[in-house]
């Protein structure tokens, strides 16, 4: 199957995502397998700026933040 989107067309959704997963969300195809590769392999041929994604580590250490608020248990 031919590549579909253009460089500017990645390079706009990848500024609006933080992570590949997203960038293949936003593009409307499924994040496994050759999807997830082929647009890393995209991002990489067309060297688009990824220093803004936040990885598998994105809430540890010293950029931890509650995701939720703590629910007492009579509640």
């Amino acid at each position: 199957m031919k590549y579909r989107h253009t460089k500017e067309e990645l390079e706009d959704v990848v500024k609006k995502s933080l992570s590949i997963s997203q960038v293949c969300k936003n593009l409307g195809i499924i994040a496994a397998g050759g999807n997830y590769k082929t647009i890393q392999n995209k991002i990489i041929e067309f060297d688009i700026d990824i220093s803004h994604f936040t990885g598998k580590g994105w809430n540890t250490g010293e950029r931890y933040r509650k995701v939720m608020l703590p629910i007492p248990l009579n509640e």
